[in-house]
This record gives C-alpha cells, structure tokens and sequence, in this order.
C-alpha cells in the first residue's frame, strides 16, 4: 500500500511541479517541493503509526516526484533548449552518485549510532540548505545573444 502511495502521490507531485513551473520561476517551486521532502523526513522520526507513516510516505512521493520536474524545468529555464540536454547529463551522474550512496551512509549512521533520528536530521537539514541556496540562485547573464529568457 505505502509503495503504491508513494508512486501515486510522485505523480501527482508531478503535475502540480508542471502546473507551477510554468507560471512561476521553476527554483521557486523547487526549493518548495525540497522543503516538503525535508519535511516528510522529519514526520518519518516522529512517526508512531501507520497514519504518519502513510504521512511520511505521501509527502516524500509528491515531493520528489515535484523536485525532479522542477529541476529540469529550473536547468531548462536557466540555460535554454541548447545547453539543456548537457547541462542536465553532467549533473545526473552526481545526483545518481547521491542516490545511491544515501541508503548505505543512512545505515551506517544507524550501525553506528543505533538510530535513524541522527541521520534524518541531518537530511531534513540539508533539505533546508538546499531550498536556501536555490532562492538564493539568480539565473545567468545573457550577453551572448540568446533569445531565452528565463520566467521572471
């Protein structure tokens, strides 16, 4: 149930980052949907039922299913349809990087500290740096004549 929940809410997650990307600068949506992942981990430390579980797994799904639209949507806004497609493939081999090391440093915190709650912090922390410093990123200067310009 909570993996078709997860699948169900990343694509309504989805939607909603492709309606907001459109009207609004996508970072803005970025950072928001960055936050409600950060937030989902921070229900998942507290979580003493399925009800909040459910919680957990509902806002993780929207959340980074909403963060991967933006993200393209932010690359695309920034930098265009030329340099799209390489701009984008020499990030993904970091995030793929990320992704898979995740899982093993949350386990070894939990080897180590014999918790999750010390490495959850620490995600729902750096998911608020991460929404910081994409309000704080301002696209680039277009001085060499292309006609894109990013959304206001």
């Amino acid at each position: 149930m909570a993996y078709r929940l997860f699948a169900m809410s990343s694509i309504f997650g989805k939607l909603i980052a492709g309606f907001l990307c459109d009207r609004i600068d996508p970072r803005y949506a970025w950072s928001l949907f960055i936050l409600m992942m950060g937030t989902a981990v921070l229900v998942a430390t507290r979580a003493n039922s399925v009800a909040s579980m459910y919680l957990f797994t509902g806002l993780l799904g929207c959340g980074s299913g909403a963060a991967l639209t933006c993200w393209h949507a932010t690359v695309a806004n920034y930098f265009g349809p030329n340099g799209f497609a390489s701009i984008l493939g020499a990030q993904m081999p970091f995030s793929n990087a990320m992704a898979a090391a995740a899982p093993f440093l949350v386990g070894l915190a939990y080897d180590v500290q014999g918790s999750y709650s010390i490495a959850f912090y620490l995600v729902a922390t750096l998911s608020l740096v991460t929404a910081d410093l994409l309000l704080a990123a301002v696209p680039p200067n277009r001085n060499n004549g292309d006609q894109h310009q990013p959304l206001p």
